[in-house]
């Protein structure tokens, strides 16, 4: 029988591939009750991975949103002083210009 997959993100994995292995065994020997039983425990253990890897998926969104948001106001204050200088370098410019016409 080829071995399935197991989660390994957290110091838990040891409990949730016994969980898996009873569900395995359950299934093999059709036992309701014990599948039953593993059953409930493996989905608790996949509903708190998942719990786990949304929080730090979320951490992480909202570190990437605050650098986001810090270029953002940089890159605002940048374009400003560049349209500021864009315009007092033509004015230096025309001012030259009109007084030989």
């Amino acid at each position: 029988m080829p071995s399935s997959p197991s989660f390994r993100c957290c110091s838990d994995h040891i409990v949730f591939d016994q969980v898996q292995r009873k569900v395995i065994i359950a299934i093999e020997n059709q036992e309701p009750a014990i599948f039953a039983e593993g059953f409930i425990k493996a989905t608790l253990a996949c509903s708190f991975i998942l719990l786990l890897v949304t929080i730090v998926l979320f951490k992480a969104l909202d570190k990437r949103t605050l650098e986001l948001s810090k270029s953002k106001s940089a890159l605002e204050v940048a374009l400003e002083q560049q349209k500021i200088f864009i315009f007092s370098f033509s004015d230096d410019l025309r001012n030259p210009i009109n007084s030989l016409l």
